[in-house]
């Protein structure tokens, strides 16, 4: 097995350990569960130390269907290099399916909104480096994510993003479709009162009035005594623009100095600044979008 002939080569040049609490773990045996989102996405965060013993991260993702599956891993807030993160992707049966893909950097571009935030640099470097596996004809079923650090002094944080793409065709499985029984008839004529429909209509008009889009921080920048700049994971194509407003939140509450205005969006990525320091939001990683009222 693979994994096996990595342990034999980590257990010999010099180190006094493998990365691993003993000689005789296998943490791939027990990975952390991931569940996909109504829109079929996932974020969590980690972090991997071959000093700490703590060498690698396993996460088992149950696809409820058929697609393609993208894995995205990037260093959050910058603050970690790539080049000691690498990652692969295995199915139910522990088979290698793809292994440490490239170094990408990802550069944002095609902004319209001409409004730059106070202190800002005009040559500021918004890239961000990252590792992406895409394997397309995926069945439903069991797969594993493998996130490793590369060498012996490594100790670095993650961000991973995946995101599944359903194949064309595809259902859900069948464990996720329920059974319906013999629908009751329906009289021909509606005889719903008017005045519930149209309070049912107000209620629903209510709700619609303003979109909500809960994303998480990618990176963090001290900008000054508790001034920092915030770039969040969604941009104009799930609908943001610079009209929107939102805030930072850690367990379901806002932070002090947490809330803000959309000062830049791209294709991918919001930039905004918030009053509050950086290690606090660092802490929260969490935002709640919003947009202009209707």
């Amino acid at each position: 097995m693979r994994l096996l002939l990595i342990g034999l080569l980590l257990s010999c040049g010099g180190s006094k350990h493998n990365g691993y609490r003993s000689a005789k773990s296998k943490p791939w045996l027990k990975p952390k569960k991931l569940t996909f989102d109504d829109i079929y996405e996932i974020d969590v965060e980690g972090k991997v130390s071959f000093p700490n013993r703590k060498r690698s991260a396993w996460y088992k993702i149950e696809l409820p269907t058929s697609g393609t599956l993208k894995v995205r891993a990037l260093a959050p807030f910058g603050d970690s290099d790539m080049n000691d993160i690498g990652i692969e992707l295995y199915n139910g049966n522990y088979e290698l399916l793809t292994s440490d893909p490239e170094i990408t950097l990802d550069s944002e571009a095609g902004n319209d909104n001409d409004e730059e935030e106070e202190g800002s640099d005009e040559d500021e470097d918004d890239t961000v480096e990252s590792r992406t596996i895409e394997q397309s004809g995926l069945p439903a079923g069991t797969l594993l994510v493998h996130v490793y650090a590369r060498k012996r002094k490594t100790t670095a944080d993650f961000s991973l993003s995946v995101k599944l793409k359903k194949g064309v065709g595809a259902s859900s499985t069948s464990s996720e479709v329920a059974l319906l029984g013999a629908l009751p008839l329906v009289p021909v004529v509606d005889d719903t009162p008017k005045k519930k429909v149209v309070r049912k209509e107000k209620r629903r008009e209510k709700k619609s009035e303003r979109k909500t889009i809960r994303s998480s921080i990618l990176r963090a920048e001290s900008r000054g005594k508790n001034k920092t700049k915030i770039i969040i994971k969604v941009g104009s194509k799930h609908g943001v623009t610079s009209s929107w407003s939102g805030k930072v939140v850690s367990a379901g509450k806002t932070i002090p100095g947490g809330r803000f205005r959309v000062s830049k969006v791209t294709e991918t990525q919001t930039h905004a600044t918030v009053s509050a320091p950086r290690n606090a939001v660092i802490r929260a990683k969490r935002v709640v979008l919003s947009g202009p009222k209707k």
